[in-house]
């Protein structure tokens, strides 16, 4: 006992002479006049060239208002809080000789919302916002919200797809990544410590202060008489810290080599840290991805049977074998039907009959193994792919813009720069143009086709089409865009606009409105020009994109346009109908398949009531049903006659459960009784402690 009183003792004179030592709140130490055995960073001088935040008037003015609230009430009086201890926080990086350290504080900040929200730890790119924003942020310096624009718009993409290279010149290349972690937006924080510590409750926050020329990373101390030049991520706090004044725990970007394994501590308040603080906020992740090797249908055969092959694959998560799912609603709602299996993970999707002269649209979608389900696009059914349900004809109008076929430029008399021109994308996508063409042959109608600011300013440029004759068919338009508006004062306040005429330009019909809305990338669109226009000799389409309002930086392209005409005739088919059960009644789901060998194939599946319908041209066919709780049936021999319907029904034989057999009980009843002695054994010999009681 009296061992114990004397350590203790000890430990309290030694408490008491540290915090004797260290100035308290009302007299905090100047760093002028701090020692040389007090930690000094010797390469300080060096990172202080490559300090690099630059933040925006218009920011210094809203925070400058957001600082006049009130502390709140603090949700959260523990004295210590720390993400680190909470696996919340994401392994230190190392800018190098780039002034890129808002670019690091974001994506370190939102790294660490993507951990805490999906327990998944991400290294995101810094290099995709370096290279790839849109505000002019650089090696030079810029402001966290040019990458937390990314993240919403574009969405994070990993560093091994662009790889940090410290070099604002490198090209943005993110469109060849998949994008895997989305933001929603950021939430600006008070610079007063409970705002920051309630912040903190739901993830680490970026924030900046200044580095003096003696900074070093144990609780430096100077009043906040300078410019804010650096960016960090606070992810805790410690009140007990620097002889009790209370500190920040911040993570840095400076290398594990730096501090205390790259982290520092900050009293409250000292060099103004806490200034312009932010808090990410999560929206989702891409857990798999889905690729289609032969592409995506335009059109889809009526009589059914069109077949997209699918391949999933994981990205933040693992693809669950068997899981993939088709989408499809043709007027009447969506339905959902299980993807033929090919090998695991790659799937076959089939078209089931359609009316003729429809759109449909579709999804696809697959879990992960954890059960956790992904669709592709990312958004569905918000999002969709479409296509068209006729048989093409001809194709008669086809334009890669490699070649000049005849379109026209108009614009209006406001307009100031971001006429439409004919090109090699020249702006590198760093202002939201594209950095390349559509369809890979080079060339591609864009916004001013210049680097820099060379956006539609002012008014409304117009590119319109040649002259196309339809007057002997209908026809679907097929187009490539690209269309941003997402910076600048104004951002999302535009629309891109597309139109139909078909008496060569004298009134036109909005077909498609884009915006206000938009993120970067090439999608593809089509419509059916009957739907708005009498197909005649003097069709022309127009593509019209403006800057009506207050200066955003509006950028548009074009790429691959076609005009594909179409048939919807009669055609002299039979129908093979019926309806499939089994011993409890209808089968909702079941894929039905009739093949002549021949190259006539037709599909459905069935509805709530069993029932499907097959239109296929006459000939002898084989038909196969298939549904992943049965066994597979076919039919075969079937003869389907011109104008006459012929009934199949069919009952399905559910496939058995699994029973284990005599030999896998043994083993199963053997585990339990192993299992059951284990944990007696434990019991025994570690005892039971209640709460509140001690052993």
């Amino acid at each position: 006992m009296r061992r114990f009183v004397l350590i203790f003792g000890i430990v309290l004179f030694m408490g008491l002479f540290l915090v004797s030592a260290q100035p308290l709140n009302a007299e905090k130490q100047d760093s002028s006049k701090m020692t040389d055995q007090q930690l000094v960073d010797p390469s300080l001088k060096e990172r202080i060239k490559y300090l690099g935040l630059i933040i925006p008037e218009d920011v210094k003015k809203r925070f400058e208002e957001l600082d006049k609230q009130p502390p709140p009430m603090l949700l959260n009086t523990e004295d210590v809080f720390d993400w680190r201890e909470m696996g919340g926080v994401t392994p230190v990086k190392d800018q190098g000789q780039c002034g890129s350290c808002w670019d690091f504080a974001a994506t370190g900040a939102f790294e660490s919302a993507v951990l805490i929200n999906t327990d998944i730890e991400m290294d995101l790119s810094e290099q995709q916002v370096l290279s790839c924003n849109t505000g002019g942020s650089s090696c030079n310096g810029g402001w966290m919200e040019d990458a937390y624009d990314i993240f919403m718009n574009n969405g994070a993409v990993y560093e091994s797809c662009m790889p940090y290279e410290a070099d604002d010149d490198v090209p943005c290349t993110q469109e060849e990544c998949d994008p895997v972690a989305w933001m929603t937006g950021y939430v600006d924080v008070p610079n007063n410590i409970n705002s920051i510590k309630n912040a903190l409750l739901v993830g680490p926050v970026s924030t900046t202060f200044m580095v003096y020329n003696d900074f070093y990373w144990n609780c430096y101390w100077h009043e906040d008489t300078g410019d804010i030049n650096h960016a960090v991520v606070i992810v805790g706090w410690d009140d007990n810290m620097c002889g009790g004044l209370g500190a920040w725990i911040v993570k840095n970007s400076w290398g594990t080599n730096w501090g205390d394994e790259g982290y520092f501590y900050m009293p409250y308040g000292s060099c103004g840290i806490g200034r312009y603080t932010q808090r990410p906020v999560f929206d989702q992740v891409n857990y798999l991805t889905f690729s289609y090797p032969n592409g995506l249908p335009d059109f889809v055969n009526p009589n059914g049977g069109t077949s997209v092959r699918v391949e999933v694959s994981g990205l933040a998560g693992v693809p669950e074998p068997g899981t993939g799912m088709f989408h499809y609603n043709s007027g009447s709602g969506w339905q959902d039907i299980s993807m033929q299996v090919v090998s695991p993970n790659i799937y076959d999707a089939l078209f089931p009959n359609l009316d003729c002269g429809i759109d449909v649209i579709y999804y696809f979608s697959a879990e992960t193994n954890q059960g956790v389900i992904d669709t592709d696009p990312i958004d569905a059914p918000l999002s969709s792919f479409s296509a068209f349900s006729a048989n093409p004809l001809t194709t008669v109008f086809e334009d890669n813009f490699n070649t000049n076929l005849g379109w026209t430029v108009e614009n209006s008399p406001g307009l100031t720069d971001g006429a439409w021109e004919r090109g090699i994308p020249a702006g590198g996508g760093d202002r939201g143009d594209p950095p390349s063409d559509y369809d890979g042959s080079g060339y591609c109608y864009v916004t001013d086709n210049a680097d820099g600011n060379s956006d539609v300013d002012g008014g409304y440029t117009y590119l319109i089409s040649p002259t196309i004759d339809l007057r002997d068919n209908d026809a679907m338009v097929r187009y490539a865009l690209w269309y941003t508006n997402y910076a600048g004062n104004d951002p999302n306040n535009d629309l891109f606009k597309v139109y139909v005429s078909n008496d060569n330009g004298g009134t036109w019909i909005n077909v498609d409105t884009f915006g206000p809305e938009t993120f970067p990338g090439w999608t593809q669109h089509h419509f059916v020009v009957s739907n708005y226009v009498v197909p005649t000799d003097q069709v022309k389409v127009r593509f019209e994109v403006s800057d009506l309002n207050d200066g955003s930086i509006v950028e548009a392209g074009i790429d691959a346009v076609s005009v594909i005409t179409y048939e919807c005739e009669p055609t002299s088919n039979g129908t093979i109908a019926g309806t499939v059960t089994d011993i409890n009644g209808p089968i909702t789901g079941v894929v039905v398949l009739a093949d002549d060998g021949s190259g006539n194939t037709g599909l459905d599946i069935t509805v709530e009531n069993g029932t499907y319908s097959i239109d296929v041209p006459p000939s002898t066919y084989d038909v196969s049903f298939s549904h992943n709780n049965y066994r597979d049936t076919t039919i075969t021999n079937v003869v389907v006659t011109e104008g006459e319907t012929t009934i199949v029904d069919v009952v399905m034989e559910e496939l058995p459960v699994d029973i284990p057999t005599l030999n896998e009980w043994g083993m199963i009843i053997m585990a339990l009784l192993l299992l059951t002695i284990g944990t007696i054994a434990i019991i025994r010999r570690g005892g039971i402690v209640e709460i509140g009681e001690s052993k």
